[in-house]
């Protein structure tokens, strides 16, 4: 036996030995099931397969780079061969290479979740009641890819939503003269190149012959078409997945479409049961949860560590009455020997904590939030972001009117819009052609503005890295 597989339990050995075919894999928390994919992975290139027709689909881009990580760390550099991203991420590496084929340049910028609702709002005006259906509902809407030709021919939408489904078709239009694509096109796009287009097909079919689907419980139904279209030109397909525990349906995930899907298409089914994090109280207590559900697919976790404390739960009248009971549990605890640093509280939203927060601050109890704004979503780095983003694709009308007044040069909202009259789609030479109709310190800021940026696109086509370009951009424009 290979040394890869000698510390794989009974479980988790026929997963790691099996390439071929369609299966399901139903792991349970804490089961090891990250470590057997690995292992898997690591055997399957020991074995001699390609590690460059592998491609694993992870839920999260930081689940990607934690699984990257650990396949280098485990089998050397050969691993980095081996394409690991989510969903979206494919769609993006697709249509860089075929976006000609939607109707986009190969250069689109993508979109974040602030662009997208400035930009409704922009289409919605002082209405802020349309405002607040229409950020919810278009993304909802793209996300059970409902795009704007199917939503113009949709009889409900058209009776019910119609003011929406018109913020809708010029939020579309808006994107594709900007040559930008949101989280929800991206998925789209993706699907419509892999399920129309040969080219596509053949790419895909040619390069990658063995997939991995992690998280497989939190797919939706255009999840579910979309890796059947990837997978259709081999048909070997490992899906990852735990049945007790999807939790996006509000993104669209389908727990029992696809649990029946995966037994109508005649997924072999593997499990991982053995619980190896908790003790034996906490698995039974689980088990006792999820028991109670409906279950088209099914396993039962155990747990051979010792039984360990009692599960205890305590229901309380309010959210105020719940952060006064931890306030007094935390009491308690440390007259027993306890010291903050032993003690930590989860929740499943930052809003919980609120009432948490001011209650530590009344007793003085001394706390540390693990959470906060992600690095890419701070001003200063979005900025910087949208430096590059103009660089790539002079339709961007977004990033120019974010950065055009960094620093301040008196560039206001109805300069901007000056500046943007015009038939084309490149907001540069808009901007430049509309200099003449600003007057005043706004004019002056205009002009600083281009003729920095000109040298700074001159220096970013000498092909330096991007961090070079940014520093580029702070020596000018600080």
């Amino acid at each position: 036996m290979s040394e890869l597989l000698k510390n794989l339990n009974e479980q988790q050995l026929p997963v790691a030995k099996k390439f071929e075919g369609k299966f399901i894999v139903n792991a349970g928390a804490g089961s090891g099931k990250t470590s057997t994919i690995v292992t898997r992975t690591a055997y399957m290139i020991e074995q001699g397969i390609n590690p460059g027709s592998i491609l694993m689909f992870t839920f999260t881009r930081k689940a990607a780079m934690e699984m990257k990580e650990r396949m280098i760390a485990k089998i050397g550099p050969q691993a980095k061969a081996v394409t690991i991203c989510t969903y979206h991420a494919f769609s993006s590496m697709l249509l860089r290479r075929f976006a000609y084929l939607v109707g986009y340049d190969k250069n689109f910028t993508i979109a974040d979740s602030e662009d997208t609702e400035k930009i409704i709002k922009d289409f919605c005006g002082k209405n802020s009641k349309l405002y607040d259906i229409a950020k919810t509902q278009i993304p909802d809407w793209k996300t059970h890819g409902i795009t704007v030709d199917v939503a113009r021919n949709d009889k409900t939408i058209q009776n019910d939503h119609f003011t929406v489904f018109l913020v809708y078709e010029k939020y579309q239009q808006k994107l594709r003269n900007d040559n930008m694509m949101d989280f929800g096109d991206l998925a789209n796009y993706g699907l419509e190149l892999i399920s129309k287009y040969s080219e596509v097909q053949e790419y895909v079919w040619n390069k990658y012959t063995y997939v991995i689907a992690d998280e497989f419980q939190d797919s939706s139904r255009k999840d579910w078409d979309y890796i059947n279209w990837i997978i259709r030109g081999n048909g070997n397909l490992c899906a990852v997945m735990d049945n007790n525990q999807s939790i996006y349906a509000f993104r669209g995930a389908d727990i029992d479409f696809i649990c029946q899907s995966l037994i109508n298409d005649g997924f072999e089914q593997y499990v991982l049961e053995q619980n190896y994090r908790s003790t034996s109280t906490i698995v039974e207590a689980s088990n006792a949860v999820v028991d109670n559900n409906p279950k088209i697919i099914d396993k039962k976790a155990f747990s051979e560590q010792e039984k360990g404390a009692p599960v205890f739960i305590k229901e309380v009248k309010s959210d105020k009455d719940e952060a006064n009971y931890i306030v007094r549990g935390i009491k308690s605890l440390l007259r027993n020997g306890f010291e903050y640093k032993d003690i930590a509280i989860l929740a499943r939203t930052k809003k919980q904590f609120d009432l948490i927060e001011k209650a530590f601050l009344r007793n003085a109890i001394p706390y540390d939030l693990i959470s906060g704004v992600q690095f890419c979503t701070r001003k200063e780095v979005k900025d910087l972001l949208c430096v590059l983003r103009l660089l790539l694709n002079e339709c961007d009308e977004e990033a120019l009117e974010r950065i055009i007044n960094i620093p301040k040069a008196g560039i206001g909202e109805a300069t901007f819009d000056k500046l943007m009259v015009g038939e084309s789609n490149n907001v540069l030479n808009k901007a430049n052609s509309n200099i003449n109709d600003i007057k005043g310190k706004a004019y002056a800021g205009v002009k600083t503005f281009l003729s920095k940026w000109n040298e700074l696109k001159a220096y970013a086509e000498e092909n330096v890295l991007p961090g070079l370009i940014i520093r580029k951009y702070l020596e000018l424009f600080d």
